[in-house]
């Protein structure tokens, strides 16, 4: 009887999530579908929506930036017990758009390539994008504090799978594969770490576990925390976009950075984002060790709003 109460409740909670992912896939669907169709106070409307969400995502990380004293909010002589200040150089991070007055921290698997092919439009520049170490610390201290700036998150665990799937599952089924450069990268890891020797595709479990061992300052940037990569308890930013409602959001930032005309609303890469069943993933994990992941992400999940744990919860073992 437990048992089949157990399926029940992992059943549901599937069912949960992939409701969730599917409402947020028609809803953005519908806007890329009939952009073209919308009236001016149509454009206004979903804006406006925005515009609220914006100030309660801006509001949350503030406040959750005071709770735990990090960035611009640290108490001298009181730090905090929970989280350490992240110390990488912010510079080498951001994109600085001076002529359309925006700055943008690309984070990996949260809609980087969409913004990434706006850049490139708006800048004409063709092949790689040139970031902020290109800049004195005077322009990108101006940038900082004038000019709008942007960010785009996803919830933790859904951007995780994405990454491993892209980067490290079935990487060593095609010869000479250049995602087999990952593979080294988290075996070298465990191996330096536990002094086991692996070799072949890294496990979901196994990566999962190099997640939580190791240091977040030192995790590759496709599955780097945010609150590391872009530090949004220094950084007060303008445009707090989710990729759950990126669509919508893109249209905020048209508006807000005044780039009618120039980019429209975009998702590249939209085919392989909306396919992720995290349960497949998680199912090959023990309750535990899903724990101590969102213990490692905590963090993240507070600072934008994201929850859920107790679905992902339910799709784990009892024991490993």
């Amino acid at each position: 009887m437990v048992r089949r109460r157990n399926l029940v409740r992992k059943i549901c909670a599937i069912f949960a999530i992939v409701i969730c992912l599917v409402l947020q896939m028609r809803q953005t669907g519908h806007i890329e579908e009939n952009y073209s169709r919308l009236s001016e106070g149509q454009i206004e409307q979903i804006a406006e929506g925005a515009a609220a969400d914006m100030e309660k995502r801006r509001n949350l990380v503030k406040n959750v930036c005071k709770k735990y004293r990090l960035g611009l909010y640290e108490v001298k002589g009181k730090k905090s017990q929970l989280f350490d200040h992240p110390r990488i150089a912010i510079d080498h991070h951001f994109i600085i758009l001076q002529e359309h007055n925006l700055t943008y921290c690309p984070i990996n698997k949260a809609a980087s390539s969409t913004w990434r092919h706006h850049v490139l439009h708006l800048t004409g520049i063709s092949g790689s994008i040139p970031q902020g170490s290109i800049l004195d610390l005077h322009q990108l201290g101006k940038a900082l504090t004038s000019s709008i700036k942007m960010v785009t998150v996803r919830h933790p665990f859904v951007r995780l799978v994405s990454a491993f799937r892209d980067k490290l599952e079935n990487v060593s089924a095609t010869p000479n594969n250049p995602k087999q450069l990952y593979s080294r990268l988290v075996w070298g890891k465990i191996e330096a770490r536990t002094g086991s020797r692996g070799s072949g595709d890294v496990t979901f479990r196994q990566f999962v576990r190099h997640l939580i061992a190791e240091p977040a300052e030192d995790l590759d940037e496709h599955w780097r925390p945010f609150y590391v990569q872009c530090m949004p308890c220094v950084v007060n930013y303008d445009v707090i976009a989710h990729v759950e409602t990126l669509f919508r959001d893109q249209m905020y930032l048209i508006r807000a950075a005044r780039l009618e005309g120039k980019i429209r609303p975009a998702w590249q890469n939209r085919a392989a984002s909306g396919a992720i069943d995290p349960s497949r993933y998680f199912q090959q994990l023990s309750k535990n060790d899903v724990r101590r992941l969102h213990g490692k992400f905590r963090l993240d999940f507070e600072l934008f709003g994201y929850d859920q744990l107790e679905s992902y919860l339910t799709f784990a073992k009892e024991k490993d």
